[in-house]
């Protein structure tokens, strides 16, 4: 008999966990029904894990809500400073400079269709035209010679592409 509890109290932790195959269950039953040395020893372990199992998780709940939340904050945090840096970029490389007038700044074509055509130096590369009534019969335009650093990148790369490879390029986006 000794024996038998010898090896049932070797099973019982697995019992207690309902991990056994059903003849090892059957075997640990039947000898607990006549053994209550053994029958003490798995209350004591059932008791054992009841404690075990009751483990209160609202700690673990929290810690990994704080964590989720800083996550959030960081990511949040992430996008407003990458937001930030392009609007800022933007505006900054976007932004046109007004040129002062100098002579040579504009110059102004009549191609044989009748268009008016421009050309610009290294000075300003855009311009706005406004038209206004000179109050006789005429117009008067304002031209007015504007340069951005999309502009001069876009100009430094049109150069670069004419020097390494001697293509006409008319213009580079």
């Amino acid at each position: 008999m000794k024996e038998n509890c010898n090896i049932v109290k070797d099973l019982l932790p697995l019992y207690a966990e309902n991990l056994l195959s059903d003849d090892s269950k059957k075997y640990v039953r039947d000898h607990l029904e006549d053994c209550d040395d053994c029958k003490e020893e798995l209350e004591k372990m059932e008791c054992i894990y009841a404690i075990e199992n009751d483990t209160d998780i609202l700690p673990l709940k929290s810690i990994v809500k704080k964590l989720n939340n800083k996550k959030k904050e960081v990511t949040a945090t992430v996008l407003i400073t990458v937001m930030m840096f392009f609007v800022i970029f933007n505006s900054y490389y976007y932004t046109e400079e007004y040129v002062k007038y100098s002579d040579g700044l504009i110059k102004f074509f009549v191609s044989p269709n009748g268009q008016v055509e421009l050309a610009f130096n290294e000075k300003a590369n855009t311009c706005r035209i406004a038209t206004f009534k000179d109050g006789k019969d005429g117009y008067v335009y304002e031209v007015i010679g504007r340069n951005s650093l999309a502009n001069k990148i876009r100009g430094l790369l049109n150069m670069l592409v004419k020097l390494i490879t001697d293509w006409p390029v008319i213009d580079l986006y």
